[in-house]
């Protein structure tokens, strides 16, 4: 197996990502630990983990199941427990207040193989589509969104899902879809680490899906706030997912400006002329002329007498 941390500024109840392999390689499952350590955790007959109804959820709906590891540092000695598997019993107490971890689960080098064993015959009978994109509320979309992420390093169907699912999310959920379709994006800024990766071919598989209809340019570009419209912001995470497949969405952008309100028409026009290498002003003239909300902008005003000058505009 691979193991990989978390960043903990992402940390939403797992704190490592597991990649199950064979001898022959990679398999494409993939588990999450959730890890403790110290004598809080200890009981008289065993471990407990503490939980809530909303753990309980979390580790029932995830679509990468979660393992529970407790560390005794006394015994330096790990046990762990299928926090997934407890949260899917219908006869766990309710409302949850601890998982139970039994003093016969160890993790060693010896019982490895059957910890492993068990996680993939967890996977191969909970095996399940990520439903949550669809269904639910922000939160599981959220979680699903995350779980695209986990699944789609090393393959790249996951997040073709997310990206077909895109504009049926919730504001929330959408943000964080682009977030992690961005780093597909190839814009050239995204800080690789161990916490973040995605496989090279992966990402150009996914980016040849960023070819977008209308209605899903007018909610990409009405995504990010103003300010996040700068170098390493949400806007530019948008533009590259825009510029990807720049020849398929140029004409929709110049429809938007014409078309759309200012929160959306405004990126649109600064992407044309952003990504254009001759003729930006032309293309500016031809879309703010037949606008009706960019021409009496104080910026489109500024926009366009820095054409003027000949001087290249630039988004970032």
């Amino acid at each position: 197996m691979k193991v990989q941390r978390i960043d903990q500024a992402n940390d939403i109840g797992r704190d490592l990502l597991v990649d199950l392999i064979e001898e022959s390689g990679y398999t494409g499952e993939v588990i999450a630990l959730q890890v403790k350590s110290g004598t809080k955790y200890k009981r008289s007959d065993g471990y407990a983990i503490p939980c809530s109804g909303k753990d309980a959820a979390f580790w029932r709906d995830t679509t990468v199941p979660i393992f529970g590891v407790v560390y005794d540092d006394e015994l330096n000695a790990l046990f762990w427990v299928n926090l997934s598997e407890w949260a899917t019993d219908p006869y766990h107490p309710e409302p949850p207040t601890a998982v139970a971890v039994s003093s016969r689960q160890p993790l060693t080098g010896a019982t490895l193989d059957g910890f492993l064993a068990a996680a993939r015959c967890y996977l191969a009978a909970e095996r399940r589509s990520i439903f949550g994109l669809l269904a639910g509320g922000e939160r599981d979309q959220l979680n699903a969104v995350a779980d695209c992420f986990a699944l789609g390093r090393r393959a790249p169907a996951p997040l073709l899902t997310l990206r077909q699912s895109l504009t049926d999310l919730s504001p929330a959920a959408k943000v964080a879809a682009v977030d992690v379709l961005g780093m597909c994006a190839g814009h050239g800024d995204v800080i690789w680490n161990a916490t973040n990766w995605i496989e090279s071919d992966v990402q150009a598989r996914v980016r040849e899906s960023f070819h977008w209809s209308y209605d899903e340019l007018v909610v990409l570009l009405s995504l990010p706030d103003p300010e996040e419209w700068h170098r390493g912001g949400r806007g530019q995470s948008v533009a590259a997912l825009v510029a990807a497949r720049w020849n398929d969405n140029r004409r929709l952008l110049e429809e938007i400006g014409r078309r759309e309100e200012l929160q959306a028409a405004w990126p649109a026009l600064m992407l044309l002329v952003t990504y254009t290498d001759r003729g930006a002003l032309a293309i500016f003239e031809r879309v703010v002329n037949r606008s009706h909300s960019l021409p009496s902008e104080p910026v489109v005003v500024e926009l366009h007498a820095i054409l003027r000058d000949g001087q290249t505009p630039s988004l970032f």
